[in-house]
């Protein structure tokens, strides 16, 4: 019979090893080696070459039930005499119920990593991660588009939506794609916007059975913002989730991240926008993240799943988003 904690053990050795594609780390679980008051035991051990230099990972499991509750302070305290006793590089805690407030102050104060492993499906994995996420609505008001070239004519100018198009898609879904990326990406509120999309050449689309020649096309637009918050669960096929960097890190290989019971209708409505404390912030190698956001008002008939592909034909500055 296997003791308390070997089966989780066996799976945050299991997680660890699958990030690493190169053969580059040896991961052992369950040893016991001399410290300097004798013989320490290490749940889960990584050493090898990261990044052109050798290193010792420390990495302790705690696989607690629901009456223990979360990882409290005591255990950081713990594993950083241990990290100092056996002379490790990095100091990890996996907790497989969470972590307290308290705990992951200190976490971050003793530069002590504070993980849960993930595996989609696997009954080893008792805790769900919860986080609450943030996002705009952006209510859109009238979409106008504006052709540039020769052969506008007022036929043209007045022409409804989804009638010009490029190697037989519809232009409008890629122009409307675009408007929404400038507004998220610039939070664009209650503005005014016009952007202007050049061709490198000038360049024929259809337009009603026949080919029309333009220099440019433009979409301009309004979008008022309100902000809301909403709980969700996060999880993936194999990787870790870190508390204190708020991320989910996948392994190697083919991989799935997925965030659950998103319902973008019935979030709380928040007075302002959230700080950008509540953000997860800049994104190291394999970490991922998601920021949704919800459009009412985007005309829909006609929409393209498969966009035209207006970016073999454009300006390259012009391919940039970010408003000047």
């Amino acid at each position: 019979m296997s003791k308390l904690g070997t089966a989780y053990q066996e799976l945050v050795a299991e997680v660890i090893k699958s990030f690493d594609s190169n053969n580059d780390i040896i991961v052992e679980e369950g040893l016991w080696v001399n410290g300097p008051d004798g013989q320490r035991d290490i749940d889960v051990s990584v050493r090898g070459v990261i990044n052109g230099k050798e290193i010792f990972i420390l990495i302790e499991c705690k696989d607690y039930s629901k009456k223990t509750g979360k990882v409290g302070i005591n255990i950081i305290d713990e594993i950083d005499s241990k990290r100092h006793d056996l002379n490790a590089d990095i100091a990890i805690i996996s907790s497989n119920s969470g972590f307290t407030e308290p705990a992951l102050n200190k976490a971050r104060r003793k530069d002590i990593v504070a993980i849960s492993v993930l595996k989609e499906g696997d009954e080893r994995v008792k805790i769900e991660i919860e986080q609450e996420i943030y996002y705009p609505k952006h209510t859109f008001g009238e979409f106008k588009i504006t052709y540039n070239g020769p052969d506008v004519t007022e036929q043209l100018k007045s022409a409804e939506w989804y009638q010009i198009k490029y190697k037989g898609k519809f232009i409008d879904s890629w122009l409307i794609m675009k408007a929404q990326a400038v507004t998220f990406l610039n939070e664009v509120s209650g503005k005014d916007v016009i952007y202007t999309a050049n061709f490198i050449t000038q360049t024929e689309f259809d337009f009603e059975g026949s080919k029309i020649k333009l220099d440019s096309i433009a979409i301009s637009f309004r979008s008022e913002a309100e902000w809301f918050s909403q709980p969700v669960k996060i999880d993936a096929s194999k990787g870790l989730y870190d508390y204190l960097r708020k991320g989910v890190r996948l392994s190697a290989g083919e991989n799935r991240y997925m965030v659950k019971g998103v319902n973008l209708y019935e979030g709380t409505k928040l007075k302002e926008k959230p700080s950008k404390k509540l953000f997860s912030g800049d994104r190291i190698t394999g970490e991922v993240d998601i920021q949704l956001a919800l459009s009412i008002g985007i005309p829909t008939k006609g929409l393209d799943t498969e966009l035209a592909p207006l970016e073999e034909i454009i300006v390259p500055e012009d391919l940039d988003l970010i408003l000047k």
